[in-house]
């Protein structure tokens, strides 16, 4: 394919890579929660952050809090017991946290990303000069099967 020297190549141009903020809550989670916050550790993208917004019973928050120290060296925590569901408890943990983030991944607490993930879903979203992008979805026990696209 041949290109009008007149006109700018988009491709060639380095692009600012946005924050990225994800918003994880976790009501009461369970044993896959540990898969959970792992995979946001290895996110191959240098400008994640993370908040944890915990909802439920208020005597799971330490060990909850515990398994994100484990695998995270920064992660914004709010305690939401009273959220009223998933986008509330969304609403509440960035009232809380004031965040600069461009750009927000919302996940719940039985989430587990590839390395990759989010710096294929931010290329997408740029590229695209998407409002929303989504990943794959795939079953837990069975990653070949595709549960949502």
């Amino acid at each position: 394919m041949a290109t009008d020297p007149q006109i700018p190549d988009r491709r060639s141009k380095p692009r600012a890579q946005p924050s990225v903020l994800a918003v994880v809550v976790a009501h009461e989670p369970g044993d896959w929660f540990d898969d959970c916050v792992a995979s946001l550790a290895a996110q191959t993208y240098a400008r994640l952050g993370v908040l944890l917004v915990l909802t439920g019973d208020p005597s799971t928050y330490s060990a909850t809090e515990d398994i994100v120290s484990d695998h995270l060296d920064v992660a914004q925590i709010v305690h939401a017991p009273d959220s009223k569901g998933y986008g509330d408890a969304v609403s509440k943990g960035l009232a809380e946290f004031s965040a600069n983030a461009k750009l927000l991944l919302l996940c719940h607490d039985d989430v587990a990303l590839n390395p990759g993930a989010v710096a294929t879903l931010v290329t997408e979203a740029v590229d695209s000069n998407a409002g929303v992008v989504g990943p794959k979805l795939v079953d837990w026990m069975e990653p070949r099967v595709i549960q949502s696209v």
